[in-house]
Parts: structure tokens; C-alpha cells; sequence
């Protein structure tokens, strides 16, 4: 382990704070992603069939990425894997500016972007992990979360104003402070590969997570909980435009709720709850969350999709970087990039699947009852596995 580690205080070190800076000026590129839909659409012209598939095809990427990206930091350094991630993301922004034909090369630059996309974030985490102490570790989560976050509603902003729908702009706009956060890379942030091999085992045992009791409960609760925090992102704006009649200028207004919250209670709530079980926090996140979404059902009133807002914005700061933290803090030295990669395939998968459990509910209750009681309904399960598993499982009942 890195001479980070050494220490047994929370304060972050200078490669940790750089790792931080990195990954916000890495968040501007978010609107590359956010945009390329408009962008098929209105610049190439695409079906939405065709868009679809693009799509897809970029998630493909992102969900094959997202296990092994972590997973190949167990044989390579998280901080080579960070940078090869930055580089080939990089290459597919490039490309996408100048190619517009033919689809089938475009799609490869999709899947090849959603691979960079998806092996830098979980490779980045678990370099800053390993240049933070264990005792600031939950403090460094808790700040990259929440920058990440307001980086990512910045890029829109930005992006938003200076780009007047014209998608090369956003292009550059990415390439630019992805460029930048590779340069920060190389020129601040060292190498954590020798010094982690140097600790590796030589040998290392076939191992799948579900071998732990441990662990199966805790990637069951994180997969449950993240198809509940999904509905944020797909079928939380689908209902409101539906039931309650809000319009763009609406939902904008009501997520910002979620953006100033983030950038300004994150490390606060991080602090208050660090010395308390992570388990049983990150376990009651997703409990938190579904009574936000159910509390949508009340009353149809601006007050009630407000107060519903920041419940699900508080489960979140819990949910997010905890669980991240919980995963790799518990995981074994030589298996901390299978376990994390593990972690983001939750998070893949759930985000993929999650929309369709939405949009098909819906379809069958417009109303939103049927969805918001089956998201409570699941949203619960991760608290009740804690309180069932506690006393039979002690790694849960630890700080």
C-alpha cells in the first residue's frame, strides 16, 4: 500500500486532492453524453430506431467496462488504467467531431468511448482510495461525489449557453477539460503501481463475492438501491410532466433542489454519520429514497414534489458514497478491483434496467401508484436484510 495509507488521520493528501481536481474537471465532459442524442437527432439526422442503437451500443460498452475497468487495477495500476481511459475517451471525442459515416464506424467510437467512460470512473475512485488514509477515505468519497456532481450540472450549464445546439462546440468543449484532467494526471499524480504490486500476492485464488454472506447481502442491497435511486433519472420527470403537468422549466427548478443540496450538505452529512455503521447506513438509504418517491402519491402540489425531492437527495448523499467506501474498505487488498468492479456493474446494470421497470409500470398505471408503491416495496428490502442478517452476520453490525 502507498505511503498514504501510512497516516491514521483525515486529512486528504496533495495526490488525493489532485485525484479530487482530476475527476470534477473530468465531470465537464458529462455533456458530450447528455447532448449526443440531440445530436443524432438534429445534426446526422438518425431515426429514433437508429439512435437507440447507439445508444445501446455506448451502454454495451459502459456495462463491460464497468467490471472489468475496476477488475484489471488487481493486475495493472489503477493510475495506468485512469490514464489509458483518459486517452482513448479522448480519441472517441476527436473522432466523433470529424466522422459522421459510415454508422457502423460510428458505433464503434461509441462503444470505444463507453469503455474509456466506464473504466476511468471506478479506476480513478480506487486510485483516490489508495492514496487516502482509511480514516479520510469516506471524507474523500464524500467531496469527489459531490464535486462530481457539480461539475456535471455545470458542463450542461455551460455547454447549454455557449453551444446554441451546435454539437461540435460540446465536443470541444469535453475534449478540453478532459485534455486538461489528463494533464493534471500526468503532471501531479504519480504512478501507484509499483508500490501496490510490491504488496500483491504472488498467487491469487479463484473468488466470486456471493462466497461471502458478507457481501451478498451488501451487493444485493447496493443492486435493489440503485434501481430505486434510477427512477431519479427516467420515470421521476415522466410522471411529473404526466400527473402533476410540470413543464421542462419545472423539473429544472426541482432538480436544482437536488444540485444545492449535494454541493452544500455532502461533506456535512458524510460527517455526521462516519462513525456510524456503514452497512446499516448505506442498507437504509434506498428506504429513504422510496419514501421520497411514494410521498409523490399524497397530494398533487409543488410542496409535496419538493418535499419528495429532498428525501431522495438525502438518500442519495447516504447511499452513494458510502456504499463505494463500505465495498472497498471491506474487500482484501488483492481483490479490491474485482469487488469494486462488481460495484460498478451494479451500478450498470441497475441504470439499465431501471428505466424499463419504470416506463413499463407507468404504461400500466398512469396514475403512478402501482410504481411508487413497487419502488417503496423494494426500496425497504436492503434495511430488512440488515436487521434479519445483523446477528448473524457481524462484519454488518461494524463501524
Amino acid at each position: 500500500m502507498i505511503s498514504a495509507l501510512k497516516t491514521t488521520d483525515e486529512t486528504l493528501s496533495s495526490s488525493a486532492k489532485w485525484i479530487i481536481a482530476i475527476i470534477s474537471c473530468y465531470a465537464f465532459s458529462f455533456v458530450s453524453i447528455a447532448f449526443l442524442p440531440l445530436y443524432l437527432r438534429e445534426t446526422l439526422h438518425c431515426s429514433l430506431l437508429t439512435i437507440g442503437i447507439f445508444l445501446s451500443i455506448y451502454g454495451v460498452g459502459t456495462i463491460f467496462a464497468s467490471f472489468y475497468g475496476s477488475k484489471l487495477c488487481d493486475t495493472f495500476s489503477a493510475y495506468l488504467i485512469s490514464t489509458l481511459s483518459l486517452a482513448f475517451y479522448i480519441l472517441g471525442l476527436v473522432m466523433i467531431y470529424y466522422i459522421h459515416r459510415p454508422y457502423c464506424l460510428l458505433a464503434l467510437i461509441l462503444l470505444v468511448m463507453g469503455i474509456a467512460n466506464s473504466s476511468f470512473l471506478p479506476a480513478s475512485r480506487m486510485l483516490l482510495m489508495r492514496y487516502s488514509s482509511i480514516p479520510a477515505q469516506l471524507r474523500a468519497n464524500g467531496l469527489r461525489y459531490m464535486l462530481y456532481n457539480i461539475g456535471c450540472g455545470a458542463s450542461l450549464s455551460l455547454a447549454g449557453y455557449f453551444a446554441h445546439g451546435n454539437y461540435h462546440i460540446v465536443t470541444l468543449f469535453s475534449i478540453s477539460f478532459t485534455s486538461i484532467a489528463l494533464v493534471l494526471l500526468l503532471i501531479f499524480v504519480k504512478n501507484d503501481g509499483p508500490e501496490y504490486r510490491a504488496k500483491r500476492p504472488e498467487k491469487k485464488e479463484k473468488y466470486y463475492f456471493w462466497h461471502d454472506p458478507f457481501f451478498t447481502v451488501i451487493f444485493a442491497g447496493l443492486f435493489l438501491g440503485m434501481i430505486v435511486f434510477a427512477q431519479l433519472t427516467s420515470s421521476f420527470s415522466l410522471f411529473l410532466s404526466s400527473v402533476y403537468h410540470f413543464t421542462m422549466k419545472d423539473l429544472s427548478l426541482i432538480f436544482i433542489i437536488n444540485c444545492v443540496m449535494i454541493g452544500s450538505l455532502q461533506m456535512f452529512v458524510i460527517k455526521r454519520v462516519q462513525h456510524m455503521s456503514q452497512s446499516f447506513i448505506m442498507l437504509l438509504a434506498p428506504a429513504i429514497i422510496g419514501i421520497g418517491f411514494a410521498i409523490l402519491l399524497f397530494k398533487t402540489s409543488l410542496i409535496t414534489v419538493t418535499i419528495s425531492m429532498i428525501l431522495v437527495t438525502l438518500g442519495e448523499m447516504l447511499f452513494m458514497p458510502v456504499s463505494q467506501n463500505l465495498v472497498y474498505q471491506r474487500a482484501q487488498e488483492h481483490l479490491k478491483g474485482y469487488y469494486m468492479g462488481v460495484y460498478q456493474a451494479c451500478y450498470a446494470i441497475a441504470m439499465s434496467i431501471s428505466p424499463l421497470i419504470g416506463t413499463a409500470t407507468l404504461k400500466i398505471d398512469a396514475s403512478g401508484k402501482f410504481l411508487w408503491l413497487f419502488v417503496l416495496f423494494i426500496s425497504v428490502l436492503p434495511i430488512c436484510s440488515y436487521f434479519y442478517f445483523r446477528n448473524k452476520i457481524s462484519a454488518l453490525r461494524q463501524v
